[in-house]
């Protein structure tokens, strides 16, 4: 009786593990006429993951709420961003 409580037990608790949601941030990043830049690199520093910008200057990329993304391109000043709370909740940024 033992073993098969504890055999339940277990796989609920896996179960809870892999429940966990992930956060999935999306931004834009735009020069100052508002244009998209491509290839721009979009680091996770706290995760240490990291994408680069599409065509269009958009990217994605796996976050919780306090990390710092940094994002990087060749002749421009590298920059780190905060994610926010609001920025998961409402969705995509642009910067």
């Amino acid at each position: 009786m033992k073993s098969i409580f504890l055999t339940i037990l277990l796989c609920f608790t896996c179960l809870a593990t892999f429940a966990q949601e992930e956060n999935i941030v999306s931004g834009k990043v735009v020069n100052t006429a508002g244009v998209g830049l491509e290839n721009v690199h979009v680091v996770n520093l706290n995760q240490v993951i990291g994408t680069i910008t599409n065509k269009n200057g958009e990217f994605k990329i796996r976050a919780v709420a306090n990390d710092t993304l940094h994002l990087s391109f060749l002749g421009y000043k590298s920059i780190k961003i905060k994610v926010t709370n609001d920025w998961i909740k409402f969705g995509s940024s642009s910067i």
